[in-house]
């Protein structure tokens, strides 16, 4: 067990020791008068341990000048008394905890913390002679739960030109000295801002004042490097003052303490910025509206653009974009999103513009999916969440199935206007009684209007209202109207829709294209045939019931398979589509 001093015969009991310097023999404790039972400090100098009895003379000199301080932030001296290896001093207590102790106070606190202590400042340095405290640091202000601030530990102080307390080995303490004391150059009222600043810079970056000597760089000045993040998110104007009260040069500093309170007074220790958002012109709520992206083709890349805006002055937006974790997303992190990104991804500025970029190319297609943007900030709020919609095209067989629904159109006039071909002619012809000759020109017409219409270019076109023209000339010529016109209607009809669809059919696999060379091929072998056959029938005056029932049964199969293929074909190509989807992402 610690056996404490016994300081009874001089009125005083000891009930703790609050802290000790063993190289400069100072221990401090806390004891309770017996007189009133009142706790004060006392503060026990032992000098064959620390600074040596040649030094009484000087600290009772300078215990008789700051007995006459008198302000509520500053402990008043009650007492002094000899020990056998010392010497004593008896000060006011005060219940707090120093800044020392690892606790967290609101921008408003810290400055109401800072005009607290500028205000002792401006006591100390307004009396006749002034008192400069030279250990300014976050140990020896205490604070309260009613924040309340006391300066204590007046160990290094100078009174005027009077000389250096010794109640300590040291001089001030490294970091919080300003550089004219490490220099031992003349000090000013200006000397204690400095340590004052530093004080306040921990305070507000959370640094312990015993890393403070990590801050420093070699010619024993703050490392404005390491300094700055620590102030993100102090307004400029109070980095600006908190910058003059910690110059390295005395003269760039503010003069005294009074001008310090007075210049902190109307600023904001932390001003945030205010971020807003701005679409095409419109402001852009993240917590009602939703950034969507819709594809109209498969591996389209699409980008929106929305317009950071910062309007409070005296402050800089500045943050970053991350995308939320997703189950659906491969593992990433911050900075690689495997589909989404942003142009710039780090925001720095009042008025930013920000582009989002989404691949769809890395995503299935056909899917609806949603992801949540985050913006990290300085601002407030700090952390603002932005929906994104995302909307993927359609498979690529969908795009081209128009082709097969012209293609059945085109086959029905191709049947048309074949059975038109081969009856009319036959009719044609055998009524000029030549039916060899009838029945060769027919054939030969019939064969080149199948070649033609089955090449489906743009000069089928032409040459089926070739051939056509030609049939209705001849069909007119021998009095047969109703066929001439229906070979003329058809072949015009059926050759524009075939070069419609020349291009997507000569894009088409070599298995699509013999399709429907096929099905043109068989569609007018078929109908000539049957429209020989009736000819021939109504010309010999014999016209057999089977006729036109092979003629719509024909047809109709040819039609038919033409319907269904396609829609196979189309189903086939989706499910081999999808598999090879497989390893794409699911938005």
């Amino acid at each position: 067990m610690t056996s404490f001093p016994n300081f009874s015969a001089h009125g005083y009991q000891v009930i703790k020791e609050l802290g000790h310097n063993l190289e400069g023999g100072r221990f401090t404790y806390l004891a309770k008068r017996l007189a009133d039972h009142v706790q004060v400090v006392v503060k026990q100098f032992q000098f064959s341990k620390g600074a040596g009895w040649d030094g009484f003379r000087a600290i009772e000199r300078e215990i008789q000048s700051l007995q006459g301080l008198n302000h509520r932030g500053i402990p008043k001296y009650l007492d002094k008394f000899e020990t056998d290896n010392g010497y004593c001093l008896v000060t006011e207590y005060f219940p707090a905890d120093t800044l020392a102790v690892g606790r967290s106070f609101t921008p408003d606190q810290i400055k109401q913390i800072a005009v607290q202590l500028l205000e002792i400042l401006v006591y100390l340095q307004e009396r006749m002679p002034p008192v400069i405290h030279r250990d300014v640091k976050p140990e020896n202000i205490l604070v309260d739960d009613n924040l309340n601030v006391y300066l204590i530990d007046f160990g290094f102080a100078r009174v005027g030109s009077g000389s250096v307390a010794m109640s300590s080995a040291n001089a001030g303490t490294f970091g919080f000295m300003a550089p004219e004391q490490i220099r031992n150059l003349k000090l000013t009222n200006a000397s204690d801002l400095y340590g004052l600043g530093l004080t306040l810079i921990c305070l507000i970056g959370a640094i312990r004042s015993t890393d403070i000597g990590n801050y420093i760089d070699f010619s024993n000045q703050l490392d404005r490097s390491r300094i700055e993040p620590k102030l993100k998110g102090c307004s400029l104007t109070f980095v600006k003052w908190l910058d003059r009260m910690v110059a390295p040069d005395p003269s760039k500093r503010f003069t005294d303490a009074k001008a310090a309170l007075e210049a902190l007074k109307p600023l904001y220790v932390v001003r945030v910025p205010e971020v807003k958002f701005f679409k095409d012109g419109n402001e852009f709520d993240p917590s009602k509206d939703v950034l969507e992206f819709k594809a109209t083709k498969l591996g389209e890349k699409l980008t929106q653009t929305i317009t950071l805006v910062n309007s409070i002055p005296e402050t800089i937006l500045e943050g970053h974009w991350e995308v939320a974790l997703h189950p659906n997303d491969p593992p990433h992190n911050p900075d690689n999103h495997a589909w989404i990104s942003f142009s710039p991804k780090k925001i720095k500025g009042n008025r930013v513009q920000c582009n989002f970029n989404v691949d769809t190319g890395k995503l299935q297609s056909q899917s609806l999916g949603k992801r949540h943007l985050v913006f990290y900030s300085y601002s407030s709020p700090d952390e603002i969440v932005l929906s994104l919609k995302i909307e993927t095209a359609y498979p690529v067989v969908w795009q081209n199935l128009y082709i097969y629904f012209l293609g059945i159109i085109h086959s029905v006039f191709v049947i048309v206007s074949g059975f038109a071909l081969g009856w009319g002619w036959i009719v044609a012809f055998s009524v000029s009684q030549d039916v060899g000759v009838s029945l060769f020109i027919a054939l030969a017409i019939a064969f080149l209007g199948s070649l033609v219409m089955t090449i489906g270019s743009a000069g089928a076109a032409s040459s089926s209202a070739y051939f056509t023209v030609f049939a209705s000339f001849a069909a007119i010529k021998f009095r047969v109207d109703i066929w001439s016109f229906t070979v003329l209607l058809s072949g015009i009809v059926s050759g524009i829709i075939a070069s419609m669809i020349d291009t997507e059919y000569k894009g088409l696999s070599q298995k699509y294209q013999r399709f429907f060379g096929i099905q043109f091929w068989g569609c007018y072998i078929l109908s000539n045939t049957c429209g020989f056959s009736i000819g021939i029938g109504i010309a010999t005056k014999f016209v057999s019931p089977i006729l036109p029932v092979l003629t719509a049964l024909g047809s109709g199969i040819a039609l038919l398979c033409l319907s269904l293929f396609p829609l196979y074909q189309h189903r086939s190509q989706l499910i081999f589509y999808r598999r090879k989807e497989e390893y794409l992402i699911k938005p």
